[in-house]
């Protein structure tokens, strides 16, 4: 507990002195060398707040990966716009009766970075693949990540 982190050596009192290279070699007061931290990869997401009737859609996430096994609102990965989302959930047999841009989101992990955009997603039917339950449900039963709450507040308005 003689030299401590972020502070300058106490080489006089230190009892492996001796031992220092640090030391002998006149460089004590800029060890350790810290490597350089590495830049966050940044991931672009578009995240679904899925509507039918008063329910809302949710899924878990993979089992291996980031935030493994958790439950989190539907998202498709890269920045995607009305038109595009609108063909694409088309594709998957999701009946769109209205789509709304929500307000962007940023969340920092240690290692990545999510820049999410959003979108309110009002649907017919629901299909297979989400588990939908009330919000109040959601807020109580259910723990998203706090990756999503941006999107979330939504539900509180």
């Amino acid at each position: 507990m003689v030299c401590l982190p972020n502070g300058a050596p106490r080489c006089g009192s230190c009892p492996v002195q001796h031992l220092c290279l640090g030391y002998h070699h006149g460089h004590a007061e800029i060890l350790p060398v810290r490597a350089a931290k590495r830049a966050r990869r940044i991931e672009e997401r578009t995240v679904l707040l899925v509507r039918c009737g008063e329910e809302v859609g949710i899924c878990r996430r993979p089992k291996t990966g980031l935030l493994a096994g958790l439950w989190e609102l539907p998202s498709l990965e890269g920045k995607t716009g009305a038109d595009e989302l609108r063909a694409r959930l088309s594709a998957r047999g999701w009946q769109v009766e209205k789509l709304l841009s929500l307000r962007g989101a940023k969340h920092v992990f240690t290692h990545v970075e999510w820049h999410m955009s959003g979108f309110e997603v009002t649907l017919a039917e629901k299909p297979e693949g989400l588990t939908f339950v009330t919000p109040q449900a959601l807020r109580e039963s259910y723990a998203l990540p706090s990756a999503f709450r941006a999107f979330l507040s939504v539900l509180e308005e």
